[in-house]
């Protein structure tokens, strides 16, 4: 491999090996799509299963970690209220 060496020296390694799990666990958007589906499985509408990607995505941005999803959801979320009540 073209980095074996320089890797090191330039102190990449662990992108390195990011890299080289792209292709078994793919990109991010293959991610997000895998999670919408199984959203939409457990009984999530479009619309709120595209809201938890959202987080999700903004939460896997903001640890800099796209695999952490806390496991697959094992019953839909509670629906909270659009707007509070007055």
């Amino acid at each position: 491999m073209v980095f074996s060496n320089g890797g090191t020296a330039l102190r990449i390694e662990d992108d390195i090996q990011h890299l080289k799990s792209i292709p078994k666990r793919g990109t991010s958007a293959h991610l997000q799509l895998e999670y919408f589906r199984s959203l939409r499985k457990f009984g999530r509408s479009p619309r709120e299963a595209i809201g938890d990607v959202t987080k999700w995505l903004r939460t896997s941005t903001e640890a800099g970690d796209f695999t952490a999803r806390g496991g697959e959801p094992k019953a839909p979320p509670a629906r909270q209220p659009l707007a509070d009540p007055v």
